[in-house]
């Protein structure tokens, strides 16, 4: 039996980073992933630098992972959201691949 792991990870492309959440980070990472090879993820710039590079130029991280026994789903979304802007705010808004930048770091 698969236990999910949640957490918040990135999606590096070189200097670049796409973020985010996941009550099952490996789950989201293969939607991430397949939608990339389809062409079909909804960050374009993400997609327009993985169009252009080679697979191995790919790297995938988790950033952050929280114990989720004994929380309700909605303790661990809000758990989640909260981790999430936090690290973003780690981050440079000029390198982010989000579509929605403003938790992150301005430069």
């Amino acid at each position: 039996m698969k236990i999910p792991i949640s957490g918040i990870y990135a999606i590096l492309i070189g200097e670049k980073y796409y973020i985010g959440m996941s009550r099952d980070i490996f789950s989201r990472w293969q939607s991430h992933y397949t939608s990339l090879i389809i062409g079909k993820h909804s960050s374009h710039e993400l997609q327009d630098l993985f169009n252009n590079i080679q697979i191995t130029g790919l790297r995938f991280m988790v950033l952050f992972k929280i114990k989720t026994t004994g929380k309700k789903k909605v303790e661990i979304a809000r758990e989640l959201r909260d981790k999430e802007k936090e690290i973003m705010g780690m981050f440079s808004q000029d390198n982010s691949l989000n579509k929605m930048k403003k938790y992150f770091k301005k430069s």
